[in-house]
């Protein structure tokens, strides 16, 4: 038996390049969308931005001396509070720090709220917490803007420690 191969000529069109690149747009625009992902369903769109609490009236460094009641006893000792213009609820807006002899604690303010004058922050304290205890610091900047009154609460609520902050420039 004698097999006979034929040749059938099978002709394919040449895609040009302009034509292989607008084809590639149209595709990728079909199965993603143009401008950005969308959610798919049953996807939840991604949360807004934080709200900032503005810290910019107090923004800057402060001092003085905290007067604290210890068990039967008053002591006073030196804080240095630094704040920035703002930030996050629950984010750092500044440091703390406590000159207690013969050692010093402090660490990171987190901001909580603002309220025209009034502002409060809660304390992260990064060192010195064998000597220290984190609370929550209520503020109220004064008329003339030059010294804010600190007030320490534990974070039962209770008020155990006062002072009178002035500005540094």
């Amino acid at each position: 038996m004698r097999v006979v191969r034929t040749h059938i000529a099978v002709s394919t069109p040449r895609l040009r390049p302009k034509r292989v690149f607008a084809l590639a747009v149209l595709v990728s625009f079909v199965l993603g969308g143009c401008g950005g992902s969308a959610p798919t369903a049953g996807e939840e769109p991604p949360p807004p931005a934080p709200e900032i609490i503005s810290f910019a009236s107090i923004a800057g460094v402060w001092v003085g001396e905290v007067t604290e009641r210890v068990l039967d006893r008053i002591v006073t000792y030196p804080a240095t509070l630094k704040f920035l213009e703002g930030a996050a609820k629950g984010r750092v807006v500044g440091t703390v720090d406590y000159g207690i002899s013969p050692v010093t604690c402090g660490g990171d303010l987190r901001a909580l709220e603002a309220d025209g004058a009034d502002y409060a922050v809660t304390e992260a304290l990064t060192y010195g917490t064998d000597i220290c205890r984190n609370g929550e610091i209520r503020l109220r900047l004064d008329t003339d803007e030059t010294e804010l009154e600190y007030k320490w609460y534990t974070l039962q609520g209770e008020l155990h420690a006062t002072a009178t902050l002035t500005r540094q420039e």
